[in-house]
């Protein structure tokens, strides 16, 4: 049963953080403000942008959104834990800056978490748009797994928190804690997009810039070898050679869509 008198109607908190994402923000928020589930709270960690993101924001008038401004940037994870540290909901949901849901995301998230007491979160597949080369992914994920699309996640409130000094803080966060705490799955519908922009200014593209760290923890973390080496290689190669092996090697199986 999906429907909301199958529910119990928790809060759920929507938690993001911005940085110079006026671009974008808007239809990310509009995304989140038209999901068929309610009650929500949006709560928006503007980490110090130097462009109308905040004021973009602003012009929302709805009471479900929360703006809260930091007078530096303390990061996106260091962000998402302030905001942890506020929301009221149940359940927490992450959205980036520059995503999109459809409209029964949190619905369907909802419903399967309330059905499945022993589940610590719950994810959807993903659309991965490629901006640059205005192309969209999109790769199975088995039922219960131990890592989804961060801008896709929702779980249960808790003490659970950011580790910010680790090289890949949403992996660790997943991974090492909410599949400690329980099972996660993930929805077989896409409905998340997350965006990887061309200009390189999201964490999805600036993370893997020759980041041997992150191939470690990648590697330790999922035992993904062809995934762990694009940590180290995506920062040495050409973009077209990159873009080859991203399209031939780590999402060979993927399904594509051209000019989402």
């Amino acid at each position: 049963d999906t429907s909301p008198n199958s529910m119990n109607n928790s809060l759920v908190s929507i938690l993001i953080v911005t940085y110079n994402a006026e671009r974008y923000i808007a239809r990310t928020l509009h995304s989140c403000l038209k999901q068929t589930y309610q009650p929500t709270e949006i709560l928006i960690l503007d980490n110090a942008s130097t462009d109308r993101t905040a004021s973009i924001i602003k012009e929302f008038r709805d009471d479900r959104i929360q703006l809260h401004r930091s007078s530096q940037n303390v990061g996106p994870y260091q962000g998402l834990n302030i905001l942890l540290d506020k929301a009221r909901g149940a359940y927490l949901a992450i959205q980036d800056h520059d995503d999109v849901w459809q409209a029964n995301k949190i619905l369907r998230q909802v419903v399967f978490m309330d059905l499945h007491p022993d589940f610590s979160a719950c994810g959807t597949a993903t659309f991965y748009y490629f901006e640059q080369q205005r192309i969209a992914s999109l790769l199975e994920k088995p039922a219960i797994t131990n890592f989804v699309d961060h801008t896709s996640l929702l779980f249960r409130a808790g003490p659970l928190r950011y580790d910010s000094t680790r090289a890949l803080p949403d992996e660790h966060f997943e991974i090492v804690g909410l599949h400690h705490l329980g099972k996660i799955g993930c929805l077989p519908e896409p409905l998340t997009l997350h965006r990887i922009r061309g200009d390189k200014g999201n964490v999805s593209t600036g993370r893997t810039q020759g980041n041997f760290r992150g191939a470690r923890e990648h590697f330790t973390y999922t035992h993904n070898l062809a995934g762990a080496a694009m940590y180290l290689l995506a920062g040495l190669l050409p973009p077209p050679l990159l873009w080859w092996l991203r399209r031939r090697v780590t999402l060979r199986k993927a399904q594509w869509v051209d000019r989402t």
